[in-house]
């Protein structure tokens, strides 16, 4: 774990559907320690935070409130799976009421934006039982960042392309990379669910489709970190919420609750 000291500062959050974006000139508010908030402490109102994972590379998470447990929040971020790319996403947590209106489901628990300021929109609540639904979101973002010419994005990354069979499986209109298919044939969820469930063994939306085992995980991490082993799945604490994907700078990756 990095002592390198956590930045914060306050954030504005703007009206309109530019998710996240912060002040140009926004105000530095102090310091607090990594360790502090991994233990679990909390942020001043309408701040964002930063640290660092093990090799220092930045992660930034966009507190609603005091009461935030942005370390449970860190903690699942450097533990997952991820590159150089979780330094260009933002996990904006809000309050639930406002993740209808940001992410334009009134069923939404979660989505993700991409685009030069990707954002992970998340409702506050329990980090634990949120923690499968983020990381799906967190798999869009991976989607959209490693690319490949084996199918329009999203389309996941290439060796978990192969792994899965998804050349031949598009060619036989078993998946598509829309939606015009359904949500459960959408590749980049498809890719979503296989990432998450990399990480936490919870309930699996691709009912049609056999869980990704040891090879598809394999496949991810080699893709994502140029290695191929690590911790197995841990158990899940909550059910899975299904979600949509949204192109262009619109979110994606929508989580609703059932």
């Amino acid at each position: 774990m990095s002592d390198r000291p956590t930045r914060f500062r306050r954030a504005r959050v703007g009206a309109s559907l530019m998710l996240s974006r912060m002040c140009r000139a926004p105000i530095l508010a102090g310091l607090v320690s990594a360790a502090a908030l991994l233990a679990g402490s909390s942020v001043a109102a309408g701040v964002v935070v930063t640290t660092q994972d093990e090799r220092g590379r930045t992660i930034t998470i966009d507190a609603p409130s005091r009461a935030t447990p942005v370390g449970q929040y860190f903690r699942l971020l450097r533990n997952s799976v991820h590159g150089d790319e979780i330094e260009s996403v933002t996990l904006r947590i809000v309050q639930q009421s406002a993740v209808a209106r940001l992410c334009r489901s009134q069923r939404a628990r979660a989505c993700y934006r991409g685009g030069e300021n990707a954002t992970i929109i998340v409702g506050e609540g329990d980090p634990a039982e949120d923690a499968q639904t983020i990381l799906h979101e967190y798999g869009h973002h991976v989607d959209a960042t490693i690319r490949h010419r084996r199918g329009a994005e999203l389309n996941g990354t290439p060796r978990w392309w192969g792994t899965r069979a998804m050349g031949l499986r598009k060619a036989r209109g078993q998946v598509s990379s829309t939606y015009a298919l359904g949500w459960t044939r959408s590749i980049g969820e498809i890719f979503a669910e296989d990432y998450a469930q990399m990480h936490i063994r919870g309930p699996y939306g691709i009912r049609w489709l056999p869980r990704p085992d040891e090879s598809v995980f394999r496949a991810i991490r080699l893709d994502v970190t140029g290695r191929a082993t690590g911790p197995p799945p841990r158990a899940a604490r909550a059910e899975l919420r299904r979600s949509g994907t949204w192109r262009n700078a619109a979110p994606r990756g929508i989580r609703r609750a059932r």
